[in-house]
């Protein structure tokens, strides 16, 4: 099992730098609101005209991803059952059954589904297309889940082979964010390349699955997800992924300071970072040293002056993409 976890450990959209899939994502783009009623001949429509399976698959990824809206509130309905029922499998094994068929109906009739119908789409259409793709089902950590506990399974994802080697990616967290708009929240399309053929290393920062063959990484733990810091989908978006610390809860003494390391992606301005300290209603804002910035490696470093308790948000342009905690001591 070890040396098949140590072959997994390297698929990543990397493996495919030397493909240009520009081709597939404007496919994708040319079907646009294509129907769901035929979908052999959606997959077909979408691959056809491309060689490689990577290629293909990327179409039908992207095609899913700005065509299918996330229904946040039928995603609460179902959280609320699911917690209801936790304790009483009958109930919510008949439960899941009910809700399942309502969530294919939805995805059919309105393009409206959660990360199950996401997840079902993407794997039908690829294997469709001849391409192996599995649903993954697991845990999925949030400001609100999964922190410190598990909470009962709550997100679904793929995973998809590709040469011969089995890839990662979230469909539904790559197809937009939830955001609140006055008493409500609404789903707003903003395509996230990150969690496409995400390294697993990192694609593990937020999602755990039930059978743990598929973090296809053998050097994470259920301890190592829940107590980490919190990834947020925009770390993705912008390719900034943090290798230390690796526990989110931070016990410092007044004066101390502490280095932050991240792996890059991309060649990202370390200049607009920022960290926004919060306890209770007081707010600081500052700005981390830069000690280190080469071959995708990024180290920052904090002074922590006053002691207290707060949460310690690292930023880009006001939006948050990891959470750490900071409890600073007197002495």
């Amino acid at each position: 099992m070890l040396l098949i976890f140590s072959i997994f450990a390297s698929s990543q959209v990397s493996d495919f730098q030397n493909i240009n899939l520009q081709k597939a994502d404007s496919i994708a783009d040319f079907y646009h609101g294509e129907s769901l009623t035929n979908l052999p001949l959606l997959s077909f429509k979408l691959t056809n005209d491309l060689t490689t399976p990577v290629e293909k698959f990327r179409s039908l990824h992207t095609w899913v991803c700005k065509n299918i809206e996330n229904d946040y509130g039928f995603y609460l309905e179902n959280k609320r059952h699911r917690e209801f029922f936790q304790k009483d499998s009958i109930k919510l094994n008949d439960w899941n059954k009910s809700f399942q068929k309502r969530v294919f109906t939805k995805l059919l009739e309105d393009r409206q589904t959660i990360c199950t119908g996401y997840a079902y789409l993407v794997m039908e259409l690829a294997n469709q297309a001849g391409i192996k793709c599995k649903i993954i089902d697991g845990y999925a950590r949030t400001p609100s889940s999964n922190v410190k506990t598990l909470g009962i399974p709550n997100h679904s994802w793929n995973a998809v082979q590709l040469n011969e080697k089995w890839y990662l990616c979230d469909p539904t967290w790559s197809s937009g964010n939830i955001y609140p708009f006055g008493e409500v929240s609404k789903f707003v399309h903003q395509y996230n390349d990150g969690y496409f053929l995400c390294d697993p290393s990192f694609f593990i920062k937020n999602h755990f699955p039930l059978d743990t063959a598929w973090t296809l990484t053998g050097q994470f733990s259920v301890a190592d997800f829940l107590n980490g810091p919190i990834v947020y989908n925009s770390a993705f978006r912008y390719g900034l992924y943090p290798t230390s610390p690796k526990s989110m809860q931070l016990k410092l003494t007044k004066n101390d300071s502490i280095t932050f390391s991240f792996h890059t992606d991309e060649q990202i301005d370390a200049n607009k970072i920022y960290f926004r300290l919060i306890s209770g209603s007081h707010k600081i804002t500052a700005v981390p040293e830069i000690i280190t910035q080469d071959n995708g490696i990024l180290i920052l470093q904090h002074s922590f002056n006053k002691s207290g308790y707060s949460d310690l948000h690292i930023m880009i342009e006001d939006q948050v993409l990891i959470t750490y905690t900071a409890s600073v001591n007197r002495k």
